[in-house]
């Protein structure tokens, strides 16, 4: 994953200092790798000013490059002069205190916030690069943002002072995010998310004995993702994590032998209070969901639980969810119903406002000889009438028009959800799990999946599943399970 973002404005805007502090806070809070590189125009204060910072994974050929992820302006000249450096998809950050030209472009995102007002609103002009940046990390999360006020703090530990105004204006930024708008680009917003939360969810691990399993957990833990519960074999467990040279303390490790108690007990710490969320560890699928649907003692909740699962897929812009391609086999209108109510519930917990739902078949228009298609305008309807809400539902959609904006133009399809959807919902299970196979394996997505509609988020990762996709799937779980946490 690369992020390329470009800061824009007049000298004497803070641009620079924008720019320097999110590199910084990247650099102390990660292990990615980040240029910071500053260009001047004939004058500093006044003139022309610009920077870019580049985070990677990888190792950055070059600290400036000609298509920008983001693009921050802070002034309408900069607007004009940059907006082309923008890529397809990408999101523009104005000042719309002083930028008020129209946009142009229709294949951006546009996030407007009046810094310029805001800081006069707290009584100094100075701040306005400081709430743009509260803006930014706010939208993007792309570092907590808590590490980028550590890094404000320690660079302005010597004037002392001027901490107050600062923090105001950074938190007065980071409250600008417009509703709607919320969304993750790629997993590393995602986690950094998580690690930006108070506090941490508790994860029940069900068989608990598997070494690779207690691995991920551990590194979980490490990453400030969750707190483990283990539950199992203890002197399995014990002996486990012995040989890693970790500990966990003594009172979250709870001894049942037994794979199918061992189930039931991990279910029980959650309906208990006492985990936020569920994990299953060496033992089948089917023993831990026994647990869970089992009526009395179980965590289900009477209505339909489906798997839930996301991609960061090459190409597109933000992360994806295709549902459902794991549990519901042949799913009625009303299960369907049921699984975009479920998957909604999540992306709201996650802090999406609105998401975007294309429900899929092979054509737009509506075919009585084609079912999938009638279930899928019966579904857009119910979102319509007020029946599924917190999202925008289309449908029949195909799955070009969902993906690509000018696809669905070219075709005449005309929808807010074309080029820009949330949510993909298939029309079986054999359509959404070869869906997401062809992500993963042709498209080399990377993946994290659980199974929602209970009273907390399950990871159900299959034995065979790599380490990223476990402990992804662990950060979807936590990220899901904040809310309540």
């Amino acid at each position: 994953m690369e992020r390329n973002l470009m800061v824009a404005g007049f000298g004497g805007q803070g641009v620079m200092t924008l720019g320097k502090f999110l590199a910084e806070a990247t650099c102390d809070s990660t292990d990615k790798n980040v240029t910071f590189f500053p260009s001047y125009g004939a004058e500093q204060r006044g003139g022309t000013a610009n920077c870019y910072v580049v985070i990677s994974n990888e190792k950055i050929g070059a600290p400036l490059g000609d298509v920008m992820d983001d693009l921050i302006v802070m002034n309408g000249p900069s607007l004009n002069k940059f907006l082309y450096k923008l890529k397809e998809g990408g999101t523009l950050y104005i000042n719309s205190s002083i930028v008020t030209d129209e946009i142009t472009r229709e294949d951006v995102k546009v996030v407007k916030a009046p810094v310029t007002e805001l800081a006069l609103e707290l009584g100094n002009a100075k701040v306005l690069n400081i709430i743009m940046l509260g803006v930014y990390v706010g939208y993007t999360r792309v570092v907590p943002a808590d590490v980028v006020w550590n890094t404000i703090e320690h660079k302005l530990g010597k004037k002392p002072a001027l901490l107050p105004l600062n923090k105001q204006a950074f938190e007065l930024g980071a409250e600008q995010r417009q509703g709607g708008t919320m969304e993750f680009h790629n997993f590393d917003e995602m986690t950094a998310h998580v690690k930006g939360k108070p506090a941490k969810a508790r994860m029940a691990v069900a068989a608990a004995g598997d070494p690779h399993t207690i691995e991920v957990t551990l590194k979980a833990r490490a990453e400030g993702i969750v707190e483990p519960v283990l539950v199992g074999d203890k002197p399995i467990i014990d002996r486990v994590l012995a040989e890693m040279g970790e500990t966990v303390p003594a009172a979250d490790i709870y001894d049942v032998p037994d794979l199918t108690e061992a189930a039931a007990k991990a279910a029980a710490l959650v309906r208990e209070g006492k985990a936020d969320l569920l994990m299953k560890g060496k033992l089948d699928t089917a023993v831990l969901l026994k647990a869970v649907v089992n009526k009395e003692h179980g965590l289900g909740k009477g209505g339909v639980m489906s798997h839930f699962s996301i991609f960061e897929v090459p190409g597109y812009h933000k992360l994806l969810c295709p549902v459902d391609g794991g549990m519901m086999t042949y799913p009625t209108l009303e299960q369907k119903k049921a699984i975009i109510e479920n998957t909604v519930g999540v992306l709201h917990a996650m802090g999406y406002e609105c998401p975007k739902v294309g429900v899929l078949a092979c054509v737009e228009k509506v075919n009585p000889k084609m079912p999938e298609t009638v279930e899928a305008d019966a579904l857009k309807q119910m979102n319509q009438r007020g029946e599924i809400t917190g999202c925008i539902v289309e449908g029949p959609v195909s799955y070009d028009c969902a993906m690509s904006k000018e696809i669905a133009e070219f075709k005449g399809f005309d929808s807010p959800v074309s080029g820009d959807c949330d949510v993909l919902v298939a029309p079986n299970i054999h359509a959404g799990n070869i869906m997401g196979k062809l992500l993963t394996v042709t498209c080399g997505a990377r993946l994290a999946g659980m199974m929602v509609g209970a009273k907390c988020p399950i990871v159900m990762t299959s034995r065979g599943s790599s380490a990223e996709e476990k402990y992804l799937s662990i950060v979807l779980a936590a990220a899901a399970a904040q809310k309540e946490a």
